[in-house]
C-alpha cells in the first residue's frame, strides 16, 4: 500500500546527473555552509540559472562598457 508521502515523491520528475571528479564533493560543502541538502542547493543553482538566463543580455561585454565610458570622460575633458 502507497502513502500520500510515498505519492508525492514520485510525482518528481528525477533526473541522473554524472558530475566530473571532485564536484559533488564541492557542491555538498558549499549546501553544508549554506545550511541546505545538496539537492536543494542545486535546485536552487538551477533555478537562478534560468532566471539569469531569462534576463536580457546586454551585447556589450563588462570591460567594454568601462572602456566606453573612460572614453566618454577622455572627450568631455
Amino acid at each position: 500500500m502507497t502513502t500520500a508521502i510515498d505519492q508525492a515523491t514520485c510525482a518528481k520528475e528525477q533526473f541522473i546527473l554524472r558530475f566530473p571528479a571532485g564536484m559533488r564533493a564541492q557542491l555538498k560543502n558549499i549546501a553544508a555552509a549554506n545550511r541546505r541538502s545538496l539537492n536543494a542547493e542545486l535546485l536552487l543553482m538551477i533555478e537562478r540559472g534560468l532566471a539569469a538566463a531569462c534576463e536580457p543580455q546586454s551585447t556589450l561585454q563588462p570591460g567594454r562598457v568601462k572602456d566606453l565610458s573612460n572614453l566618454k570622460k577622455k572627450n568631455m575633458a
